[in-house]
């Protein structure tokens, strides 16, 4: 266990990822997440630079709620399961990752200590970090990186 203070992020992130243009769907946004291994993803500018993030957990909050209403509709398509208009915003306008999207992300740089980045994760309840190099997001570090770190080191 004397090694794992000095392993850092890099070693262990994912550099190959997913990310969400800050004007994709909410639609599109919920069938990208459905098939990725991650707890969530970075939402980007055109220029590639992190504006925010969309979890999983944001995305089952915002609509499990308006699903209760109708607990059969689990069965078929988008707007099937949610008819009351959760993919819409209050003025009939699609929802965008823009407008669901978490601002305020906890990020991380390349060179952290991996200690560091799991302290982090497990004082603030959140499941992955975006790993920056200067302004650019290059690395996405969860708690399953976590875990295979302790575990190669143990």
């Amino acid at each position: 266990m004397e090694k794992f203070p000095q392993l850092k992020v890099k070693e262990f992130m994912h550099k190959e990822f997913t990310s969400i243009p800050l004007g994709m769907t909410l639609r599109r946004v919920i069938e990208i997440l459905s098939k990725s291994e991650m707890p969530g993803l970075p939402v980007v500018d055109n220029k590639r630079n992190l504006q925010g993030i969309i979890t999983k957990r944001k995305i089952i909050n915002l609509l499990l709620p308006r699903h209760l209403i109708r607990p059969s509709s689990w069965i078929g398509s988008l707007e099937d399961m949610f008819p009351s208009g959760a993919l819409y915003g209050n003025r009939g306008r699609l929802l965008l990752a823009e407008d669901v999207m978490d601002t305020r992300v906890r990020t991380v740089k390349e060179d952290t200590p991996l200690f560091e980045a799991a302290v982090s994760m497990e004082k603030e309840n959140i499941e992955f970090l975006p790993v920056m190099r200067g302004e650019k997001i290059v690395g996405i570090i969860t708690q399953g990186d976590i875990m295979r770190a302790l575990f190669k080191i143990g």
